[in-house]
């Protein structure tokens, strides 16, 4: 017979939820609101199958992220019978047919969130056993396709065929015919290939049945993305290079065994994998879209920072340990040149428009410029005053004082951005139509300390310049005002940003704070405002990130 789902109330949790109805979020220590975590649940039947009438005890694991306290738990099944021994532990008596029953609990929190768990027991006939289920992937792009495979039999040695769904339901599964173990899963396509496909995790569910309809499942979870402003991530506290959705799901960890990974760039025209720049090791990893070490480059000392020139597929690393820029051909990986002649260099960006690569020199308070459009042989051997652009213009005009974080948006002409934290401001340097030239006065900030600068084009602003100070405060100017200035006011407290990157067309930037230990996506409005859309916990010491575009 059909029985009503038993509830089981803790008093103490019921008061709870009844002061605080329809509320869903709560407040963490600093007073700041945080969503509230769903529980989780399973359940541990001591069997999965058996006799007609015969009774066992089903336990219920659960737990609440968000408090210490156990969630409420509600049990119910299709048949049979069954009854409480304790909020999270009943026994079920099995009814007197053979068939098959789900039985279910749902925990509770103290803010009505909800999980439900499942378990379906066979009664008087054993269900088909899977042995395995494997997909051919985990993580796929849009309209690309997925191989299944099932291996199972059956206890009673009946015929068993083979079913296969995708929730939530999308794509397209392919499968000849149900005494088949093998199908096929082609992912949804992207709408638009210019856009961040919305990534998200699909179950992809193998069903076996008997002639009685008796049946066993097993699912796999795979991730549907998009490269298109997926990220790339370097943790020297983890030793890692990781891989994120557009969206912050996590891709893929790169199988490499580095030492103290501290920066890393996109190699997005060859396979959408990555650089790595190990700073203990000395070298530069190739790193594909799958993680996998492609080619490494070696004999570059305490290397600090790189970047790669994507048309003519050249790298750019730095080195502070010889005080050196090696320049790496990305086709036929190999070294094309070592440039001499630097003292400390620590950042690099370049202007894929223009091929123009900046070089941030805090040692001797330079900012160095060369071309990546440039041949070899016309690049320069030691950098000098009279062979490359450098600023200030000679060895004694100081007007520096530890420059930090050059920042070019990939436009013809555009301005360059430098960060120069002890002096509270930020330069620039701007492009006449015959070279470029320092804008001065700079732009003055006090007190804030500016670490990093970036420039994008926000809603109702236009085109913004935004700077990140040392202890996490923000700073904006419109670009054709630079001294009309503005602090910016959001939900997010950065308290040691170490890493930097920003998105100039779409308006946000990926900071990672190592106060926090979070990577946090940054979008900004119209009033001078931010909201942190992302925030990606775990790491230990973030040194890097960079967008795929």
């Amino acid at each position: 017979m059909n029985m009503k789902p038993i509830t089981i109330v803790m008093m103490g949790l019921l008061a709870v939820i009844l002061l605080l109805p329809g509320c869903d979020s709560i407040k963490n220590l600093f007073g700041t609101a945080e969503e509230n975590q769903p529980p989780t649940i399973r359940l541990q039947p001591e069997k999965t199958t058996m006799a007609l009438g015969e009774t066992q005890t089903i336990i219920a694991v659960a737990a609440d992220p968000d408090q210490s306290e156990p969630p409420v738990i509600r049990w119910e099944a299709d048949n049979g019978t069954i009854s409480a021994d304790s909020n999270s532990v009943i026994r079920f008596t099995a009814p007197l047919d053979t068939m098959q029953v789900e039985i279910r609990a749902t925990a509770i929190d103290n803010q009505e969130a909800q999980t439900t768990g499942s378990v379906v027991i066979s009664i008087g006939n054993s269900a088909p056993v899977i042995s395995s289920f494997t997909v051919s992937r985990t993580h796929l792009l849009p309209g690309n396709t997925l191989q299944l495979s099932v291996v199972a039999d059956d206890p009673e040695n009946q015929r068993i065929t083979y079913h296969f769904q995708v929730e939530p339901d999308s794509g397209t599964i392919m499968h000849d015919e149900a005494s088949q173990p093998q199908a096929s899963w082609t992912a949804p396509v992207n709408p638009d290939p210019n856009q961040a496909y919305p990534a998200r995790y699909y179950q992809v569910i193998a069903e076996v049945r008997d002639p009685l309809g008796f049946f066993s499942r097993d699912t796999a979870q795979v991730l549907v993305y998009s490269e298109f402003e997926s990220i790339w991530v370097v943790d020297s506290g983890s030793r890692t290079a990781a891989k994120y959705t557009a969206n912050g799901l996590p891709i893929i960890t790169a199988a490499e065994s580095f030492r103290k990974p501290v920066a890393v760039a996109s190699n997005i025209l060859e396979s959408y994998g990555c650089y790595v720049a190990d700073y203990d090791a000395g070298s530069v990893f190739k790193i594909d879209a799958e993680g996998q070490t492609i080619a490494s480059y070696s004999n570059i000392p305490n290397v600090i920072d790189l970047d790669v020139y994507q048309i003519g597929r050249t790298i750019w690393a730095l080195s502070v340990g010889e005080n050196t820029l090696t320049v790496i051909d990305g086709f036929q990986d190999v070294v094309i040149k070592k440039i001499y002649g630097f003292s400390q260099p620590q950042a690099i960006a370049i202007n894929q428009a223009s091929g123009d690569v900046w070089i941030a020199e805090p040692a001797n308070d330079r900012l160095i410029r060369l071309n990546a459009t440039d041949p070899v042989s016309s690049w320069p051997d030691t950098i000098t005053y009279s062979n490359c652009q450098i600023f200030p213009d000679s060895g004694t005009a100081g007007y520096f004082n530890t420059t930090l974080s050059p920042f070019v948006r990939d436009l013809p002409g555009a301005p360059l951005y430098l960060a120069d934290k002890n002096d509270t401001q930020i330069e620039r340097m701007i492009w006449d139509g015959d070279a470029y030239l320092r804008s001065n006065p700079p732009v003055d900030i006090p007190p804030l300390q500016p670490r990093f600068v970036g420039a994008a084009s926000v809603a109702n602003l236009g085109d913004v310049v935004i700077a990140l100070s040392v202890d996490g405060r923000w700073i904006a100017f419109p670009e054709s005002d630079p001294f009309d200035l503005h602090l910016l006011s959001g939900d997010y407290d950065f308290r040691a940003p170490n890493t930097f990157t920003m998105d100039s067309q779409n308006g946000y930037a990926w900071v990672g704070d190592n106060g926090t230990n979070q990577l946090v996506q940054v979008k900004f409005g119209g009033q001078y405002q931010f909201t942190s859309s992302i925030r990606i916990s775990g790491f230990i010491f973030l040194e890097d990130v960079v967008i795929n575009r």
